[in-house]
């Protein structure tokens, strides 16, 4: 999180809520590892928020499976 505000939410399978971030470097929450195949969505809290992401390995497109509905 370089600048702004955004809540992390992880989900279960059944897409229950199991855990939810709020990243705000003003208070030093900076960052938060996102491990592989974690059902996980973002809330942007404030206009303007800028974050900056990477994952290992190359990019890949979402396949259907890829989306929890």
């Amino acid at each position: 999180m370089l600048r702004g505000r955004m809540r992390v939410l992880f989900y279960h399978s059944d897409k229950t809520l199991q855990e939810e971030v709020e990243l705000n470097p003003l208070v030093g929450i900076f960052g938060i590892n996102i491990p592989a195949g974690q059902w996980h969505t973002i809330e942007v809290l404030e206009s303007g928020s800028t974050i900056f992401e990477c994952k290992d390995g190359p990019y890949s497109p979402l396949e259907a499976e890829d989306i929890l509905k």
